[in-house]
This record gives structure tokens, C-alpha cells and sequence, in this order.
């Protein structure tokens, strides 16, 4: 995958000198070729904004319909269900408050000696300063 746009379309040429070269064809068909490719690949490519809106419309739809209980998700209060949560950053951590808060204990994994993943304070390195 290329870092910059200048590698992306040097990479690109790449691709298709290679292309040409297997199929031994002129490199002026090989661009009509992925020209007609990439004609019916973009007919048919969602946009990121038309798929959220699409999930979001059918989901609404389901739920409207009675079709998706919201109750299956959620094991019930106090429960002895076991949960781990592997990563002990922001998310794990929020995870790990919200189970909490229903009466469901789990246990925090992290690779790290300390909570917090990549965020942290200077107050740790600077005591008494800040």
C-alpha cells in the first residue's frame, strides 16, 4: 500500500507495465482495458455515506417491523456470566464501566503494566510540577 500519491501512481504504472507485459499486449490496450474494468467497478461501488445510510435505513426498518428484540444482546443483571476484555485503553476501559454499571464483572487483559493505552498525563513524570 503506498504512503504517498506519488508512489500510489508510480506503483500503479508499475501494475499495469506488468499487466501488458504478461498479457502480451501494447500498453495502449491495457489502458482501454482497465479503463472499461474501472467503468463497471464504479457503477457498482457504495460510497462510505450511502452504506452508513443504507445500515442505518434497514436497521431502523427491522426494529420498526418488531423483528430485532433489543433484549438478546444483553445477559441479565447480576448474572454469572465471564467477560474478559483484551486492552485496558479508553474502549476496554469504557467497556469494562458499562458492564459494571449492569452488574456483570470483567476482567481487564493488557499487555501494558498500566491502564490507559496510549493516553496518559505528565503528572506521573513531572510530580509536584503540574
Amino acid at each position: 500500500m503506498s504512503r504517498s500519491p506519488l508512489f500510489g501512481n508510480l506503483a500503479r504504472a508499475m501494475r499495469i507495465a506488468l499487466y501488458c507485459e504478461k498479457n502480451n499486449i501494447s500498453t495502449s490496450q491495457g489502458m482501454e482495458q482497465l479503463a472499461a474494468l474501472e467503468a463497471r467497478v464504479t457503477r457498482w461501488r457504495v460510497k462510505r455515506r450511502e452504506f452508513l445510510a443504507l445500515t442505518a435505513v434497514s436497521a431502523f426498518g427491522a426494529v420498526a417491523a418488531g423483528q430485532i428484540d433489543r433484549t438478546y444482546a444483553a445477559p441479565k443483571t447480576g448474572s454469572n456470566v465471564k467477560v474478559g476484555i483484551v486492552g485496558a485503553g479508553l474502549a476496554g476501559l469504557a467497556c469494562g464501566y458499562e458492564l459494571k454499571k449492569k452488574g456483570i464483572s470483567a476482567t481487564l487483559y493488557d499487555a501494558n503494566d498500566r491502564v490507559g493505552g496510549r493516553c496518559f498525563s505528565l503528572s506521573g513524570y513531572f510530580p509536584g510540577q503540574i
